[in-house]
């Protein structure tokens, strides 16, 4: 029975074994390689080169400064998607026909494309947008405030564009947990005496826990992966200040120089890996405590 038992197990993993090994660890593993060698598309064949591809960055003065930019940007996005989604979704939690309403609402930009997005927010915030439009009218003189061209603005708000695209999908997670939540233990709480804060704290957020880690997962994956937005939005600039790990590697992939992108996505790679398996196994911990 025992064997017939781990024989069944083995089956049933196998699909999904094959699936992360084939379109997860062999890409990986590729991409690392390749990053050895000086492979461009103006030359055939490939050349090792060792570290050369990582020198180069160093020597250009990319791969620090553009490493300390994504994690300030992966930080913001973040953190303004599960925290936003987060109060959304405790705003919102009881079913009533007009919280239905504000949902679909919340849940709109979910349906626009990452490209869409860009053009909207550089619709909202050009110089002449209507962000800017708005502020003028209300303090009565014109006001050009370079949310786009100001390298102390510019990665703000694209970490604003992409939270407001991706939010809602970490809002539909809290609403379904926060759903799961046992009526009946709001309720004897409540007969407690705990308001609001202390149901929210002591119940509602250790309940949905695990909803907390997954999003968080996958508010730092998706962040890390932008391009489309940023290209929109600001092309890169002003300068280099919203030039992030993913928007270097498409760039210098559609230069040519696959060599340099397989190495900048190598540090990709490596952010998301640093930044989500401590954080989850910390968060985990925290599940239990909670």
């Amino acid at each position: 029975m025992k064997i017939s038992t781990v024989r069944d197990n083995f089956l049933l993993l196998a699909p999904a074994t094959v699936l992360v090994v084939g379109l997860l660890l062999v890409p990986l593993f590729m991409n690392v390689v390749l990053s050895l060698y000086n492979w461009t598309a103006f030359r055939s064949g490939l050349e090792f080169s060792g570290f050369d591809n990582y020198r180069q960055l160093d020597q250009q003065n990319l791969l620090v400064p553009t490493v300390i930019r994504t994690l300030i940007y992966t930080f913001i996005a973040a953190t303004l998607m599960v925290f936003g989604s987060l109060s959304l979704a405790l705003s919102l939690e009881k079913n009533t026909r007009s919280n239905q309403i504000l949902r679909t609402v919340f849940f709109a930009p979910l349906i626009l494309s990452p490209l869409a997005v860009g053009f909207v927010f550089r619709a909202l915030l050009g110089l002449d947008g209507a962000i800017n439009g708005i502020i003028s009218t209300v303090l009565l003189r014109p006001i050009e405030i370079p949310w786009l061209g100001s390298t102390e603005l510019s990665l703000f708000v694209v970490s604003t564009a992409v939270a407001w695209r991706w939010g809602p999908v970490l809002f539909i997670v809290f609403v379904a947990g926060l759903a799961a939540v046992p009526t009946d233990l709001i309720d004897a709480a409540k007969s407690d005496g705990a308001g609001p804060w202390s149901l929210i704290r002591y119940i509602k957020i250790p309940l949905i826990a695990p909803a907390i880690t997954f999003n968080v997962v996958i508010a730092l994956i998706t962040a890390l992966n932008i391009f489309e937005t940023v290209f929109v939005l600001t092309g890169g600039g002003p300068g280099r200040s919203t030039q992030v790990l993913n928007f270097l590697v498409i760039i210098e992939f559609a230069k040519g120089r696959w060599g340099v992108a397989a190495a900048l996505s190598t540090f990709l790679y490596a952010a998301i890996f640093i930044a989500t398996v401590p954080l989850v196994a910390n968060l985990r911990r925290r599940e239990v405590q909670l």
